[in-house]
């Protein structure tokens, strides 16, 4: 899902839920905008985080594995990004 459709995703959610009126509506919007860049910036830090945890262990695997494991590793990791990422790869 693309960073767009993520903040429309979460002020749909929050729409849906509280059920506002047209006034309290506009007086939302800016809030879940807030939000949607909060939880954006959360989301970038974690997945900065995860990689680089997830790259120390292949660097510790490193001298007990074999070839064939290192193949598995490397498939493994970029699923796992593609997991956390989504579609839209940031590094």
């Amino acid at each position: 899902m693309s960073n767009e459709g993520k903040k429309e995703w979460f002020a749909g959610t929050i729409y849906r839920v509280v059920k506002p009126d047209s006034a309290q509506a506009k007086q939302i919007k800016p809030i879940t905008d807030w939000a949607a860049q909060q939880i954006e910036a959360i989301e970038v830090s974690s997945n900065s985080q995860m990689s680089a945890v997830l790259d120390s262990v292949k660097a510790q695997l490193k001298p007990i594995r074999t070839e064939e494991q290192q193949q598995r590793l490397v498939e493994f990791h970029e699923k796992a990004e593609g997991r956390w990422r989504g579609h839209d790869r940031k590094r």
